[in-house]
């Protein structure tokens, strides 16, 4: 029986993507990064890849010294009674974020009940089903979990729930076994996600501008269907890669290092939830991330929303102080991996090998620190005896 590894397949799925963006930039020069166009010189595309390489080799030398590190503990799994508190849980937070309209993709709304934003600000519903799910002991309750966690994110307009979801389950299975039964499975469901996708797509745009969920239906029917499919796959698959960003930050790099020597844009080592709670406590005000620091530097917007300047970007803006950032970088690696078969055992290892892809090789740093964070805090909560 063959077995894949789920961070092996995500890893080589986003350095392939970002090669054959990489090559489409080098032969077309204008290009649409975040709905914009520009135009940027061709060695800039090869000159980004190379430093994505360079960034995924950070995860991979990181992955490889832990993966055999056999201290991992056997994990109790999550019965009936945490499995409805985490559905629970999940359910305030849907109808929290429907009733005041927040959380919203690219919104700017911010909820008014400050007890109940910081209760889910330090009670994360998605990330808790993220690291809490694949522990679930029942597999009717991870399927109620999954499907709540998926429409929580699709009313907010995140459509990237339906693939972070899939790869909690193979994290879940820690591998991928490929039978005849699973290939059937996974084409099964790779197709139901191609045929919709569509509606999909609109429907992330729909939940972003408060449209109705009708008006995505009279465009299908309106429009060509293979049309909206074709602009579906080509969004999906750019939402993969992050090279044109990079590409972008070379060649427009003066005004964000200028920016972050001055102080105006939050420092890396300053994401996570412990970090944002001292920024709030010592009010030092809002400070913009690097991502959203592109969003009114680069693509001269003022929407709350934030870009992909990845892992890479980050070796640029912080010039010849590089070498502490790539420290940085090793001892969040180590520490999570190190938590991770420490206190707990091989998903949570697969759950941060994984979105240390979808979060940290992305550039979100602070999404990948404060799931770091609360992983001690529980094996920390767990070794107390009253």
């Amino acid at each position: 029986m063959l077995k894949i590894n789920p961070f092996y397949l995500l890893i080589s799925f986003y350095l392939i993507v970002n090669l054959i963006f990489a090559l489409i930039g080098f032969n077309n020069n204008n290009v649409e990064i975040e709905l914009s166009l520009f135009y940027l010189k061709s060695n800039s595309f090869i000159i980004a890849y190379f430093f994505q390489l360079f960034s995924c080799s950070f995860i991979m030398i990181s992955y490889l010294i832990f993966k055999n590190y056999n201290k991992s503990k056997r994990i109790d799994l999550i019965g009936r009674k945490g499995a409805f508190l985490l559905f629970s849980l999940q359910f305030c937070f849907l109808l929290y974020n429907a009733h005041y309209e927040t959380n919203i993709a690219g919104g700017s709304i911010k909820a008014s009940n400050m007890i109940l934003n910081t209760f889910f600000v330090l009670l994360p519903a998605d990330l808790f089903y993220i690291i809490f799910s694949p522990y679930l002991k029942s597999n009717k309750w991870f399927v109620l979990n999954t499907f709540l966690y998926v429409i929580s994110n699709t009313l907010r307009g995140w459509m990237g729930a339906i693939l972070l979801a899939f790869f909690v389950f193979l994290c879940r299975k820690e591998r991928i076994e490929v039978t005849i039964k699973s290939l059937l499975n996974y084409s099964t469901f790779i197709a139901i996600v191609f045929f919709m996708l569509p509606y999909l797509f609109l429907l992330k745009w729909a939940m972003r501008s408060s449209d109705s969920v009708l008006s995505v239906l009279e465009v299908v029917n309106k429009d060509s269907y293979l049309d909206l499919l074709g602009e579906g796959l080509y969004y999906v698959f750019n939402r993969f890669q992050h090279n044109y960003h990079v590409a972008l930050i070379w060649e427009n790099s003066e005004s964000l290092v200028s920016a972050y020597q001055a102080g105006r844009i939050l420092p890396y080592w300053g994401e996570g939830v412990i970090q944002t709670i001292f920024i709030k406590l010592l009010s030092f005000g809002e400070i913009k991330t690097l991502g959203q620091a592109m969003v009114s530097s680069l693509f001269y917007s003022q929407g709350a929303w934030n870009s992909n300047p990845g892992l890479s970007g980050w070796l640029i803006v912080t010039q010849e102080y590089f070498i502490f950032y790539i420290f940085y970088v090793f001892i969040v690696l180590f520490f999570g991996f190190y938590i991770s078969k420490k206190f707990y055992d091989n998903k949570i290892f697969m759950i941060l090998s994984v979105f240390s892809i979808f979060y940290l090789f992305h550039g979100w740093i602070g999404s990948y620190v404060t799931m770091i964070t609360y992983l001690l805090f529980f094996a920390m909560i767990k070794r107390i005896r009253f």
